[in-house]
């Protein structure tokens, strides 16, 4: 009875309270000489110190456990689970994975699916403390799809942590506001807390400094309710952090807690130095970042942290080199990060934890005003994930029967039969989707490009006779960085709300226009709108007295403007336009002409004159001596097949971009959507991809710049170009410019040359912009394929 009150004890008084009866229990157990009593005083003393986070006497109590003391099989389960579980938290894997198998094993031979949850759960978070991340996700979620009726507070938290260390913030914030309404709906103040702390993590991470400020000031005050001292002070901690992110001076936290040898050791120790450095005083941040050296190590944002506080010490006193090689350092450290996962997504998402550093370094090589400190600064951190070579996951036979099924949700979806439950499943299965892809490892840990040097670019682009408008923000207004043969500048643009709000008017009313037509009357009112929108963002973003364009340009754009339809502007309206996520992925692509062997080309359903734009591309490249591999009612195995083949691959199909969940973004095929993650794992990618329908070239761009979308996911995948529409196209329209543009690949032009030319013909072809790189195809000595004669000849062989 005394065991079994402590916990409630624990709950209503307090840990003293729920000490106090436990020695009670221990004592009355002496007397009796019950082995049995006092060891179960133990397991529930180990449970109470787990319970409020003290590992360390969680360990100690169940230490004193042996199993012979105990009387049945669940008894010995619950010591390896609470033991497996501290020896974790405390960076104890061997041991902690030796009690986790044991209790899996023994869950299975007793058949009790909820401790087989449990101790896979425990084992996931083993593998998060290791830091095999993909495999902890895997583990866990594998855990709470068990059908088992269990208390998934703490699991929640756990997946949570799991997916914040790879920068998954909307998703964690989703389990951990679940959590947080359970927890405030049972009254259980302890939990409350945690999660509030939890959150207040997730909104530092994403820069709302405030949010999180409010969050672990609730989480304290939930403590002190429940009467745990020590972590309130944890929470305070936390609210220190906020405060020193919005730029609060005397924010520091008790020094006395630098001091102490607990987890919050390692994060006040780095929050006394950020005050210190705050106010100019240098040498104590020094000591106390020094005395970092000897305290347990942390995760990735920690790391990324003390990067950035070593990067200012060295600023402070001048030291150049040493804050550059901070900068280097981190920024390798979150490369090798991303190349330990597998999803896009999540490669993407690994971002976050630079973020700061990143703006910081930024700042740095503003304040020098040099362009080639600039450069450096933005590309180092800049899209990240797309200098790492393509995805190459283990496969998970799991991940193609849920797209499979997704798929055929779509297809009955778009046939009318739309309902809320349809909806609801199709919403349940893309979680499911992503849970998977998060989880899954690549085969090895990939090795990704350096940032390209200043020196290196600069060559390259003399070499090809282009100019390099790298857009950037800074201090809330939109930058340019421009380098070219005329020489390099660094220009002040416009403030970037302002511009964003282009960038969202422009959108709408293209769409608007989609829908209205051009030959009504509101359609000629949304013509002038766009004109005077798109003259608007010619203004601000190509200025007239900026340096002068080459007739080829590369743009590196932020996130604002990574869907903008570029060729719209007048100031590139005659210009061979590539739009690059990363110029050091751009720089590293071989300039020089692909022999195009194959063609695939590939027709989805409801396009009105695709037939038409089919027969034509075909006739093209057949009159180029390629071999054209023409799929007219195209289904998602038809596309599969021909990418690991073709050296050209042309899609007519229409796309949809799910802003909300990018890679869920899709081509509508003949059996339903093929959906962008569905191409990962290709051993061999088309080099040049054109997609010819609408929505498909945008992205939603994330932390460092990180694209992700259909059009950015080719290129994640190792497609070296591709050309994609930024906004809605008309089928009539897309068939007359497919055909002029195919015909100026196979005479030997370029992509961006090509859609140049095309837009002369045809002003509608500014829609479509040329991701990634430019590409070219080998010209065969044929008849030239422009010319009429030569598609005659291919029509009629």
């Amino acid at each position: 009875m005394l065991v079994t009150r402590a916990l409630p004890d624990l709950h209503l008084d307090g840990p003293v309270a729920a000490r106090r009866t436990l020695d009670e229990a221990r004592r009355t157990a002496a007397t009796a000489g019950s082995r049995y009593v006092a060891a179960l005083a133990f397991v529930q003393e180990g449970t109470i110190a787990m319970y409020r986070g003290d590992w360390a006497a969680g360990l100690v109590a169940l230490d004193q456990v042996h199993e012979e003391d105990l009387r049945s099989p669940a008894e010995v389960l619950a010591v390896h689970l609470n033991r497996g579980l501290a020896n974790i938290t405390l960076r104890q894997p061997a041991e902690g994975r030796r009690d986790l198998r044991a209790a899996l094993k023994l869950a299975l031979q007793q058949d009790w699916p909820e401790v087989v949850f449990k101790a896979r759960h425990n084992l996931g978070c083993l593998e998060f403390f290791v830091g095999h991340l993909p495999e902890a996700i895997r583990l866990m979620h594998e855990a709470d799809e068990l059908p088992v009726r269990v208390d998934r507070l703490q699991s929640r938290r756990d997946i949570a942590a799991a997916l914040l260390e790879v920068g998954l913030v909307d998703p964690a914030r989703r389990l951990l506001r679940l959590a947080l309404r359970s927890a405030r709906g049972r009254h259980l103040r302890l939990d409350e807390g945690n999660i509030l702390l939890d959150l207040a993590g997730a909104q530092l991470l994403t820069g709302d400094a405030r949010g999180a400020a409010r969050s672990a000031a609730a989480a304290a005050r939930a403590f002190r309710s429940y009467g745990d001292e020590r972590l309130a002070t944890h929470a305070e901690l936390m609210t220190a952090a906020a405060e020193l992110a919005q730029g609060h001076s005397g924010a520091a936290p008790d020094p006395a807690l630098a001091g102490t040898s607990d987890s919050a050791a390692r994060l006040a120790t780095r929050l006394l130095a950020e005050a210190e450095l705050n106010g100019g005083a240098v040498g104590e941040a020094r000591t106390l970042l020094d005395g970092l050296d000897v305290l347990p190590a942390e995760g990735i944002d920690a790391v990324m942290h003390e990067h950035l506080l070593r990067a200012r010490l060295a600023a402070y006193s001048d030291d150049r080199v040493a804050a550059e090689r901070e900068f280097a350092l981190a920024a390798r450290k979150l490369v090798r990060m991303q190349g330990a996962v597998a999803s896009l997504e999540a490669r993407a998402a690994v971002a976050v934890h630079g973020a700061r550093l990143a703006g910081y370094d930024l700042s740095e090589a503003m304040r020098r005003s040099e362009p080639a400190q600039v450069f450096r600064a933005l590309e180092r951190w800049r899209a990240a994930s797309q200098r790492l070579p393509a995805v190459r996951p283990h496969p998970d036979p799991a991940v193609a029967s849920l797209a499979m099924r997704l798929r055929q949700l779509r297809h009955d979806a778009r046939g009318g039969e739309d309902s809320p439950d349809l909806r609801a499943e199709i919403s349940s299965l893309e979680q499911q989707l992503s849970r998977r892809m998060w989880a899954v490892g690549p085969a090895a840990a990939a090795v990704g490009l350096s940032p390209a040097s200043y020196r290196s670019v600069r060559a390259r682009l003399n070499g090809s006779g282009t100019t390099l408008l790298y857009y950037f923000r800074y201090a809330g207004d939109l930058q340019v960085l421009v380098i070219g043969s005329h020489g390099c500048a660094i220009r002040r643009l416009s403030t970037s709300a302002s511009v964003e709000a282009l960038v969202a008017r422009l959108e709408e009313d293209l769409r608007a226009r989609a829908h209205a037509g051009h030959a009504t009357a509101l359609g000629a009112v949304i013509d002038r709108g766009v004109a005077h929108t798109v003259g608007r963002l010619d203004a601000a973003l190509v200025p007239v007295d900026l340096v002068p364009l080459t007739d080829s340009v590369l743009v590196a754009p932020t996130r604002a403007l990574a869907s903008l339809p570029w060729s719209m502007l007048p100031a590139l309206s005659g210009c061979s336009v590539v739009v690059a996520p990363s110029v050091s992925r751009w720089c590293s692509v071989e300039p020089g002409p692909a022999v195009v062997r194959e063609a695939a080309l590939l027709l989805g359903p409801r396009i009105a004159h695709g037939a038409t734009e089919l027969r034509a591309v075909a006739a093209v490249w057949r009159a180029a001596g390629a071999d054209v591999v023409s799929h007219r009612e195209a289904t998602t195995a038809d596309l599969l097949d021909v990418f690991s083949t073709a050296d050209l691959a042309h899609v007519a199909a229409h796309g949809v971009h799910a802003a909300q969940s990018p890679l869920f973004s899709r081509l509508e095929l003949q059996d339903g959507p093929l959906f962008a993650h569905e191409l990962t794992g290709r051993d061999r990618v088309p080099q040049h991809v054109v997609l010819s329908a609408c929505d498909v070239g945008r992205s939603r761009v994330g932390p460092g710049d990180e694209p992700l979308g259909l059009a950015a996911a080719l290129l994640g995948l190792g497609v070296r170009s591709v050309l994609a529409a930024a906004g809605p196209v008309d089928d009539e329209v897309a068939a007359a410019v497919m055909t002029s543009y195919h015909r100026g690949l196979a005479a030997g032009d370029s992509a961006a040359q090509s859609l140049r030319n095309a837009r002369m013909e045809y002003p509608g072809a500014a829609i479509f912009t040329v991701y990634g790189a430019d590409w070219s195809a080998a010209r065969t000595p044929k008849v030239d394929p422009r010319s009429d004669q030569g598609v005659a000849q291919a029509v009629s062989a």
